[in-house]
């Protein structure tokens, strides 16, 4: 069994790792262990997008041997095809949220959302929006903003009609 032990140096240069491993082995071992942590807790990490973001840019320059001081932006979304932090967690909050009102997600994240209805015939009836219940804003005042059951109903009702209304995951994602 090896062991390697990895420290990001978020001020000094991209890695020492990578003259040690080649860049797909260097790859691998982001998304294992920096790009599944993301994912695995995206509500949780909802609003928190700075200090996050030197992460996966240390884990950018780790990838792709960057120097320290050059821009990674276009490398992170060209090359190796990865959305900045605050898009992938935002991202992926929408995905859970479409699947839970697909009935694609476990039923206790389909109970936290409620399409919305109106008592009478409005336009916004038509618009497939979630409702927010009245109370929620001020039991949310500032940890409650993160949580999925109140992330996720601001989020879905910022995005377009043809994206809410999509039938499939492929067409949300396109």
């Amino acid at each position: 069994m090896i062991l390697i032990q990895v420290r990001f140096d978020l001020h000094g240069p991209a890695c020492f790792l990578t003259m040690y491993i080649n860049l797909f082995t260097a790859e691998h071992l982001v998304h294992t262990f920096v790009n599944s942590w993301l994912d695995a807790n995206n509500s949780l990490l909802y609003g928190l997008s700075a200090k996050l973001q030197r992460i996966q840019t240390c884990a950018v320059r780790l990838v792709t041997l960057d120097k320290a001081g050059s821009d990674i932006n276009d490398v992170r979304c060209d090359k190796l095809h990865w959305l900045p932090i605050r898009d992938r967690v935002v991202f992926k909050i929408l995905l859970i949220t479409f699947k839970a009102l697909n009935n694609l997600a476990p039923p206790y994240l389909s109970e936290l959302l409620h399409k919305y209805a109106p008592c009478r015939t409005l336009r916004s009836s038509l618009r497939n929006l979630l409702a927010i219940p009245p109370s929620h804003e001020e039991s949310t005042a500032y940890y409650g903003e993160r949580a999925f059951s109140s992330s996720a109903l601001k989020l879905w009702n910022k995005l377009p009609l043809k994206v809410r209304n999509a039938t499939s995951v492929t067409e949300f994602n396109n």
